[in-house]
């Protein structure tokens, strides 16, 4: 990259954790003292490319730029303005653009570990004509009830249930009689069937008796015109759904099972984590610092109650150590010993005993395996754009090619992980249609390159969004040359190949197997030659067409 490129990307970098209480990192000198470069050339890269559309400017004094790109991904949200008369008007609209946020999009994990319970809850919630009734289990602390507020919230963006609509909820206790006194009782919410969504959580305290009624009323009501503008969704604290009885699971037809906080990504405990110290900073209006050895520690702890066990503790930890602040104006200092008793004596063999070092939590950078994944995709169309413009032969580009699909390659294989059982269903349905496929056409591949697709397809499903916002900005700009880059590509398939087999209707990604001469990638026959090298051992690639037009060889 050239000095203007590393600046754009170290602008982006220091946005994806700004703080709008502290810009003095922003202006014009900072940036030109932080990457060594004189003031007069930084004020001229800043401002073309605030030209360029490539960084917002705030035309305060001192003026302050961020990136563009890094306040997209901060936000999660388009960004339609890119000049402020100050930071006041900045401010206006950051808290514009959080309301943006809404429903499920405020969920961590949306567009990973609980991309397919959402899907299921949405479907559940908008099923014509009148929504199905929803159950939802899992392990306790795994955040079922806040899912459930959620949805509640996007039905009522999607008007599914009109005005006057509430979200209530019903707690079953070991006996029974509150619950059943609120749900069947002569002016019980079963009776009433009033707008909105009743919410029965702890449902795995009902009796045999409690079930048998909650089915009638369930398969009555789903039969009967009043419950238009009423849906019903129950919880229960369990990593199965059998412990209910048959007629009850009848009556749910919908059924999400709801990752527990240890099948979570690292990616997503450290979301949780930094939002739970956020929360108590904001409460106690002081800045937090927590130590690398409190960070790893919470990151790696092993909570039996998930989401409620991590909130908890955090706010006990936040406690004592705003308990032992010397003066008003200093900092939270986050130290090993703050921490509760309980989590010490889980990892007592694992304390770090040298120097500390402290952060901000804007500091903390976060595992982003997207950002990764999308450079490795800017690389290859790079690659074919060099191709294009006959700045590098074929056999460049497929060597090029083949040395970034690699990379990719081993980024799933030893850092992308799938630990929940999505992946393995998943991998095992994937792995039955790509045999049957293999045997029809007689070919061959080891299993771990059956392993590492699998993994590809469900990795472009989990990071969706992020690959979609990455297709839709380039497709928009004429500077990226996509189309030229997707003509490139499908000329180079078919001057590689010689037949292919398209397949795979139900995994929404086309896989193509290509019978490639081992000459097309070594170099040609010479003149004299009457056979090509090779000609009668064909080497079998497999190419993968990605979403977006992204080829890979394997």
């Amino acid at each position: 990259m050239n000095t203007k490129e590393q600046l754009e990307q170290y602008l982006k970098e220091i946005t994806l954790h700004f703080d709008i209480n502290d810009m003095c990192g922003f202006c014009t000198t900072s940036i030109s003292q932080e990457r060594n470069l004189s003031r007069t050339l930084t004020s001229q890269y800043l401002n073309e490319l605030y030209k360029e559309g490539k960084i917002i400017k705030i035309s305060s004094r001192p003026v302050y730029y961020l990136s563009l790109a890094g306040l997209k991904q901060r936000l999660n949200s388009p960004i339609t303005q890119t000049d402020f008369l100050n930071i006041a008007e900045f401010i206006d609209f950051l808290t514009k653009q959080k309301e943006i946020l809404h429903d499920f999009t405020k969920a961590i994990g949306n567009d990973g570990s609980l991309e397919y319970c959402i899907q299921q809850m949405k479907a559940a919630i908008s099923y014509p004509p009148c929504g199905l009734h929803l159950l939802l289990y899992g392990t306790k602390g795994s955040g079922k009830r806040y899912l459930v507020r959620l949805l509640y919230e996007y039905a009522c963006n999607q008007k599914l249930f009109g005005n006057g609509s509430h979200l209530m909820e019903v707690e079953v206790r070991k006996n029974n009689e509150s619950a059943a006194r609120q749900l069947f009782g002569e002016d019980g919410l079963l009776q009433r069937t009033p707008k909105g969504m009743l919410l029965i959580y702890n449902a795995e305290h009902m009796s045999s008796e409690f079930q048998d009624k909650l089915a009638e009323a369930l398969i009555q009501l789903s039969r009967s015109k009043a419950r238009r503008a009423f849906r019903i969704v129950l919880i229960i604290n369990h990593a199965t759904a059998d412990i209910l009885q048959d007629n009850l699971q009848y009556a749910l037809p919908i059924k999400c099972r709801i990752p527990s906080y240890s099948e979570r990504s690292l990616h997503e405990k450290e979301d949780f984590i930094l939002r739970f110290f956020k929360k108590e900073q904001d409460e106690l209006k002081c800045p937090i610092q927590i130590s690398s050895s409190v960070f790893r520690i919470f990151l790696n702890s092993k909570l039996i109650n998930g989401i409620m066990d991590l909130k908890s503790m955090i706010k006990n930890t936040c406690a004592n150590a705003y308990a032992q602040r010397t003066e008003e104006s200093a900092p939270c200092m986050i130290r090993l010993l703050d921490l509760p008793l309980e989590l010490l004596q889980e990892e007592a063999g694992n304390l770090w005993e040298g120097k500390e070092h402290y952060y901000t939590l804007s500091d903390i950078r976060q595992y982003d395996d997207r950002e990764h994944i999308l450079s490795i995709f800017d690389e290859l169309l790079d690659i074919f754009a060099l191709c294009a413009q006959n700045e590098i032969s074929f056999h460049q580009l497929l060597t090029q090619t083949r040395a970034a699909i690699w990379k990719y390659y081993d980024y799933l294989v030893f850092n992308d992980h799938y630990e929940n059982m999505r992946f393995e269903k998943f991998s095992h349905f994937f792995n039955d249609v790509l045999h049957t496929i293999l045997q029809e056409n007689q070919l061959d591949l080891p299993q771990g390159c059956m392993f590492v697709l699998a993994q590809i397809l469900l990795s472009e499903t989990n990071k969706r969004s992020a690959i979609y916002l990455w297709i839709k900005e380039r497709s928009d700009d004429p500077e990226t040359g996509a189309a030229d880059r997707s003509r490139c590509i499908r000329k180079s398939v078919k001057t590689c190949s010689d037949r292919a087999f398209l397949c795979d209707r139900h995994c929404r990604c086309r896989i193509a197997f290509h019978r490639c001469y081992d000459h097309a990638l070594h170099g040609r026959a010479s003149s004299h030659d009457k056979t090509p090298p090779f000609a009668e051992q064909r080497a079998v690639r497999l190419l993968a067409v990605c979403i977006g037009g992204v080829v890979s060889y394997v």
